[in-house]
């Protein structure tokens, strides 16, 4: 069974999800392992890698670049992120609350 999705609205709606792939690519990109992302300080970039990596799965020809063009449609950064919290939260399961950092500006 895929894990679920939330919807974001960017330039459309789209799917965030991180399954199993996801995951380890998420892992591969930001040098640290998923266990780890409540630790880690949160830029743009590493928000970007998050957002870029959960939406793949259901585009898979999105670059970073474009994501981060889907960034500037969006309607705030706090919304990216809590979308992309929110994501994560379901990939693991849990609803409680992950202390994962918001983006440093």
């Amino acid at each position: 069974m895929p894990k679920p999705f939330v919807t974001i609205e960017l330039d459309k709606p789209r799917h965030l999800r991180y399954g199993f792939n996801a995951l380890c690519e998420l892992e591969d990109l930001l040098g640290v392992p998923v266990s780890k992302l409540p630790e880690i300080e949160i830029g743009f970039r590493e928000l970007r890698t998050l957002l870029y990596v959960g939406l793949r799965g259901e585009d898979p020809d999105l670059t970073p670049e474009v994501v981060g063009s889907l960034i500037d449609e969006a309607q705030s950064l706090d919304y990216v992120f809590s979308k992309v919290s929110e994501a994560l939260q379901l990939a693991f399961g849990s609803s409680e609350e992950k202390n994962v950092q918001k983006p440093v500006a």
